[in-house]
């Protein structure tokens, strides 16, 4: 586990351990925390910095090998913030998945499933470079066919059955599950 800046507070508070922090360590509540760990797990970047300390452990995580790289947090706050982790999205190496407090937003390239309760709302978001086409099974309305362009949003999808798939034939999608967005549909 890699904690970024105060994502260490976050794991001190649950009793973890990380293998790794990393950033600027300006919001991280105590910098003794930092002592708790071997001089080589803690990677101190600059305060006045191009990337951001989120992308630059998303760099470090792939760069030690890392192929599944979740983000966990990060959903409230400063809304430049907020941007600025979906943005890392666009960007390769880019996380497979991430949890806010709010929702779980997936990346989708190639195949993708998941179970959920009947009428789950999620929505379907194409990012990164296009061009963009994607199939689906289990939604209400289904991605296939459907011309995608950067701006587009599929909002506010529904699963009709319990396994929801999407597969990304040519780009890649994010899809966004809010947590306690559910709705009934006519097919129960």
């Amino acid at each position: 586990m890699l904690a970024v800046d105060s994502g260490l507070d976050i794991a001190a508070d649950a009793g973890v351990q990380p293998s790794l922090a990393i950033g600027d360590f300006d919001s991280v509540s105590d910098r003794r925390l930092l002592h708790t760990m071997a001089r080589e797990d803690v990677v101190s970047l600059a305060h006045d910095k191009d990337e951001t300390d989120a992308e630059m452990a998303v760099r470090e995580a792939s760069a030690r090998g890392a192929d599944h790289i979740v983000l966990l947090g990060g959903g409230g706050g400063r809304l430049d913030h907020l941007l600025g982790l979906l943005w890392l999205f666009e960007r390769t190496p880019a996380p497979s998945l991430w949890i806010t407090d709010s929702a779980e937003v997936h990346r989708v390239e190639g195949f993708w499933s998941r179970s959920y309760l009947l009428g789950q709302v999620l929505s379907v978001f194409p990012v990164a470079e296009g061009p963009w086409s994607a199939r689906s099974a289990g939604l209400r309305w289904a991605l296939d066919g459907i011309s995608w362009r950067r701006s587009d949003a599929g909002l506010s999808n529904e699963t009709v059955t319990e396994h929801v798939s999407v597969t990304a034939d040519a780009g890649r999608f994010l899809v966004v599950v809010p947590f306690g967005e559910q709705r009934f549909t006519e097919t129960e």
